[in-house]
């Protein structure tokens, strides 16, 4: 009800956004300030219950994973015989002597009331037991205590949740190609830069003309690297009532995935890696720029389409735009030809709101400036962007350096290099000139 309920506000959201456009184009005007203003809200509203929706979602999938793995570990533990619990037993009064008879397991046991014998088979006694039983439990080794084996875990164990988080940070390592360089300082990829051209009509005797057109060349990825340093008090990492490391490894994340994308959007190719808005013929050429049917300030139903139209099927069939958020906004008050918006809101679980029928990613280092000769957007097909990596993450905690300023220093180190492999698989989306 939860999920059905949020869907139903974010529809709500979309149409009364709507409703506002559609009055000012049906009395073919431009909408007022005011309009504009409640549009925005209503958009912002979506926005809001959109993310909303998403995280239900993930919690829902979770449970139902959580659920499938309870009923799996019931199914394997196969038939459980049960014994019968000391604690269960009653004891009684056996005439005058003072003796108790325990009745256990259709027998009587007779013990002299006050002997150590018959206070272990009373219930308070067994769960002092069990409760001793739990408290060694939590005494054996375990990596959450460092002196019970806490320090025995290597730094190599935070890593996985960094790489974790860098890849819900940014779009373009989560779409890529990754390519691993062990034992090397590069990495070539092999171009066919011209196609084969030799077959000809002939009759049964002709002779066949050799080819003199196939021609390969080669990309090169030299991963360089990328460093960083946080400084931490050890008091703090003694006395804090929460885990500093997890806040140094939130904020190495979020630093590292922002250089990143805005390494793989707009990076020059010189010591970092070569962007997708980078106009390169080591990346992509300023052939693979589309302008016709834009504006000078403005993208429109025209010049979207002749992006997309200028790759082939192939990378169509998988293609997705990637815009700066701003854009986005402008893009969901536009229509086509046919009056249809181009951005359509999802309505159903799994499904990406889409533009113009290709689901969209919105990055805040995607160029956004609206004028003459700019580029604002891109599709393609982003597993044709490939990242090498020669050293995922290395984290080293160093207690020694700094000890005298009662400091302790955490030291991260990435290399890594990235570039377009294939320009035919990306259109860039171009303003007028």
């Amino acid at each position: 009800m939860y999920l059905q309920e949020l869907r139903e506000k974010a529809g709500k959201a979309v149409a009364d956004a709507r409703a506002i456009k559609d009055a000012a184009d049906n009395e073919k005007r431009a909408m007022t300030s005011e309009e504009e203003t409640r549009f925005d809200k209503f958009m912002a509203d979506y926005d809001e219950t959109w993310t909303k929706i998403q995280a239900a979602e993930k919690t829902e999938a979770r449970s139902k994973r959580l659920e499938v793995a309870g009923r799996n570990i019931e199914e394997r533990k196969g038939r459980q015989t049960q014994p019968e619990d000391p604690a269960d037993v009653r004891g009684r009064r056996a005439g005058d002597t003072g003796d108790v008879v325990i009745e256990y397991g259709g027998a009587e046991l007779r013990f002299a009331r006050g002997t150590a014998t018959e206070r272990r088979c009373k219930s308070e006694y067994l769960e002092d037991f069990r409760q001793a039983l739990r408290g060694a439990e939590a005494r054996t080794l375990q990596s959450s205590i460092d002196v019970n084996g806490g320090y025995l875990v290597t730094p190599e164990v935070m890593i996985e949740g960094i790489l974790k988080e860098l890849d819900d940070e940014v779009h373009i390592r989560r779409l890529s190609r990754k390519v691993p360089v062990p034992g090397a300082t590069s990495v070539g990829i092999r171009t066919r830069t011209s196609k084969a051209s030799t077959f000809r009509r002939g009759s049964e005797l002709s002779d066949s003309t050799d080819d003199t057109a196939l021609k390969f060349g080669k990309k090169v990825l030299t991963p360089t690297y990328v460093t960083g340093s946080i400084l931490v008090s050890r008091d703090l990492m003694r006395s804090a009532n929460y885990d500093p490391m997890q806040i140094i490894r939130e904020e190495l994340a979020r630093d590292a995935g922002e250089l990143e994308e805005r390494e793989f959007l707009t990076g020059n190719g010189a010591g970092e890696p070569m962007g997708l808005f980078t106009a390169s013929a080591d990346g992509i050429s300023t052939a693979r720029d589309v302008d016709t049917g834009n504006t000078q300030t403005e993208i429109r139903w025209d010049g979207l389409m002749e992006a997309h139209d200028s790759l082939k099927a192939r990378y169509q069939a998988v293609a997705q735009w990637m815009f700066h958020r701003t854009t986005v906004t402008k893009l969901r008050k536009q229509k086509d030809g046919n009056g249809q918006y181009l951005w359509q809101p999802s309505t159903r679980d799994g499904v990406p709101s889409t533009i113009l029928g290709k689901p969209y990613i919105a990055s805040e280092w995607v160029p956004s400036t609206f004028t003459a000769g700019q580029y604002v957007g891109i599709i393609g097909d982003f597993s044709h962007y490939v990242i090498s990596d020669a050293l995922e993450f290395e984290l080293l905690v160093l207690d020694q350096t700094k000890a005298r300023q009662n400091l302790i220093e955490v030291v991260v180190r990435r290399k890594y290099d990235a570039m377009p492999d294939l320009a035919e698989a990306f259109a860039r989306v171009k303003l007028a000139a």
